[in-house]
């Protein structure tokens, strides 16, 4: 039951409650609270909203990946920059009712309430979690993602990541290797991902 938790997050695009839109302020405009916000973005922002609080130049229209060679119709949000967001909609409610954004460039701004963004290392990741959590090994199509919070702090969250490594993998003993690749569960405390440089390399910020 575990190995699906996050592949409903991903694929199933549940939704959480949220602030009413239009309420935050300059100094939060970049910040996720889980649970509630991305920015201005909440539960009932529609696409017609993210053009009045971002600027129509700001806002396009694209497709968005979801594994096995499956694509939905999405939006983007500062399209091309450190701050892109993919936002994904509800089937049969498209542009209307968000199902989840993404947050996936290399030095973007955001960041969520508890200090999580792109970049962030595993060591950190586990110590806002406060325990150890499993995700899904690395080399496939579901690589990298979080597929239980184990109870932690963010448990219960509506929040997801990917996770991805930067170490050479040929440096690494095959023995090693095998265990934190494929179609497994890896818990966090693992040995040899201290060896990988472990980071985020996406969010999903899902709405309900």
């Amino acid at each position: 039951m575990k190995k699906y938790v996050l592949l409903s997050l991903i694929l199933g695009f549940s939704l959480w409650s949220c602030e009413q839109p239009g309420k935050s302020n300059t100094n939060s405009d970049w910040l996720c609270v889980l649970g509630k916000r991305v920015g201005k973005i909440t539960a009932s922002t529609t696409e017609k909203d993210l053009k009045e609080y971002y600027g129509e130049a700001n806002v396009v229209r694209d497709s968005l990946h979801i594994g096995e060679g499956e694509y939905v119709g999405s939006t983007k949000v500062f399209p091309n920059t450190k701050n892109q967001l993919n936002i994904a909609w509800k089937e049969g409610q498209e542009y209307k009712k968000i199902a989840r954004v993404i947050v996936d460039q290399v030095g973007t701004q955001w960041i969520t309430n508890n200090g999580i963004t792109v970049g962030t290392d595993l060591n950190k990741l586990t110590e806002i979690n406060q325990v150890p959590f499993t995700f899904f090994g690395f080399e496939w199509d579901y690589s990298g993602n979080v597929a239980n919070w184990e109870g932690g702090e963010l448990d219960g969250k509506n929040f997801g990541l990917r996770l991805h490594y930067t170490a050479d993998m040929n440096e690494i003993p095959e023995k090693e290797r095998l265990k934190v690749i494929g179609d497994q569960e890896v818990s966090s405390e693992e040995g040899v991902l201290q060896k990988m440089n472990v980071r985020v390399q996406n969010m999903f910020f899902v709405f309900n």
